[in-house]
């Protein structure tokens, strides 16, 4: 299996404990470190009836397909409020997506869709550039390898060229 993956692909997957399997919750959003660039864990809905919010640091997944994350022990399941609270994720305001990305001349190339990662060792490898729904829908996203570089104050992303 591929180990590279977007980061939005792992939004919505269930989480399991290995043995006996069950499920533990799901995932609703994803926690990232921009500086050394690398996934940090994930923010999971758990509990059968009444949904709590949890943390699973990345280093508590045992394995991941396209439907789940499964987890070492159960007890990788971790308070949410142990993670920092100014942690970027993947789906708050604090997030690249929906960032213009811009070349060095100032002229904008589209929006950034998502992160690309590296799963193996939850590296972010890239991201991905949206030209808008029917311009990917026509010749699809592309992929940007390398940092996630900020340009005006943080309002923009920059890249030297596509």
């Amino acid at each position: 299996m591929d180990d590279r993956l977007s980061a939005s692909r792992l939004i919505g997957l269930e989480v399991w404990r290995a043995s006996p399997g069950r499920a533990l919750g799901e995932v609703v959003d994803v926690l990232f470190d921009p500086r050394p660039r690398r996934l940090i864990g994930f923010e999971i809905a758990a509990g059968s009836l009444v949904k709590r919010l949890k943390a699973l640091p990345c280093q508590g997944v045992a394995s991941w397909g396209p439907t789940r994350l499964t987890v070492k022990t159960p007890e990788a399941l971790i308070p949410a409020d142990v993670l920092p609270k100014k942690c970027p994720r993947l789906r708050r305001a604090d997030r690249p997506l929906g960032l213009p990305v811009v070349d060095e001349s100032g002229e904008e190339r589209g929006v950034v869709a998502d992160l690309l990662v590296d799963a193996s060792d939850w590296r972010i490898t890239g991201f991905e550039v949206s030209d808008g729904l029917f311009a990917d829908l026509l010749a699809g996203r592309r992929s940007v390898s390398g940092p996630i570089r900020y340009s005006g104050g943080g309002r923009a992303v920059l890249l030297p060229s596509i």
